[in-house]
């Protein structure tokens, strides 16, 4: 079994939990529209962004793709979309 160091180092998801596992895969799946389009794509390789909240409360947006692949991130604006960059 590999250890949490290495998950992240080689960009895997590191699940403290199935229920935290549940929740990331419920959070894809809201990402998406009912056609399976990403509702905001990745500007970087077009999957879908994630939208998730900050430790101190703020929105933002991550790639849904492995860390390895794209590691695009950015905060929401006053309406709760991505903000361009």
């Amino acid at each position: 079994m590999r250890n949490t160091t290495e998950k992240v180092k080689s960009g895997e998801p590191d699940f403290e939990s199935q229920k935290s596992f549940d929740e990331w895969k419920q959070k894809i799946k809201d990402a998406h529209n009912e056609d399976g389009t990403p509702i905001h794509p990745c500007p970087d390789c077009g999957k879908a962004l994630v939208k998730s909240v900050s430790r101190k409360g703020s929105d933002y947006y991550k790639c849904s793709a492995k860390k390895a692949d794209c590691d695009f991130f950015t905060m929401a604006d006053d309406e709760g979309n991505p903000e361009q960059k």
